[in-house]
C-alpha cells in the first residue's frame, strides 16, 4: 500500500510542477511588473519534479525489492 502512495504521489507531485511552471508564464492581466519573480518559478518547479521523481524511484524500488 504505502509503494502504490509513493508512486501515485510521485506522479501528482511531477504534475503539479508542470502546473507551476504553466502558471507562472501564462499572460495576466494588469500592470506589466505585476508577475511573479522568474527565479522563484524555476525554483518551484525543480524542487517539485527533483521530490516528484524521488517518490517514484523509491517506490519502484520497492515494488522490485518485495518480488
Amino acid at each position: 500500500m504505502r509503494t502504490k502512495i509513493l508512486i501515485i504521489g510521485g506522479c501528482l507531485l511531477i504534475l503539479s510542477s508542470f502546473l507551476v511552471l504553466y502558471a507562472g508564464y501564462s499572460p495576466r492581466v494588469g500592470p506589466v511588473g505585476n508577475g511573479q519573480i522568474s527565479m522563484f518559478v524555476w525554483i518551484g518547479f525543480a524542487s517539485q519534479l527533483i521530490g516528484g521523481i524521488c517518490f517514484v524511484l523509491t517506490g519502484v524500488l520497492t515494488v522490485k525489492q518485495k518480488k
